[in-house]
């Protein structure tokens, strides 16, 4: 039991430093380098999800399966899934609803 709730511990973690790394591309590259909001998505979304599966699989679960193995293309088959869904999320909230650039960002994070 113990061991179950220190891996969700690290797992909520490993969560919460995904989205610092999504989070703080984004800004460095759609709000100070000006990149096509868009790409600069797609590179921090990407950035976050490396981090996630790097951390998770050698600290929070500590699997032995080598780093390319069908694990790996699950979470990528999901993980395309999330990002096409907050990238149209961030359309929505920035190109409809007309919203600030963080604030959709920022809504794609929470709904993602």
């Amino acid at each position: 039991m113990k061991k179950d709730i220190l891996q969700g511990v690290k797992f909520a973690l490993v969560g919460v430093t995904n989205t610092l790394v999504d989070i703080a591309i984004f800004t460095v590259l759609a709000q100070f380098l000006g990149v096509w909001v868009y790409f600069a998505h797609f590179v921090s979304y990407s950035c976050g999800t490396l981090n996630s599966y790097i951390f998770n699989r050698t600290w929070t679960f500590r699997t032995s399966e080598k780093f390319f193995s069908p694990q790996l293309l699950r979470f990528i088959g999901v993980n395309i899934i999330i990002l096409v869904i907050t990238t149209v999320i961030i359309w929505l909230a920035q190109d409809v609803l007309l919203m600030p650039t963080m604030v959709a960002k920022l809504a794609s994070v929470v709904i993602g």
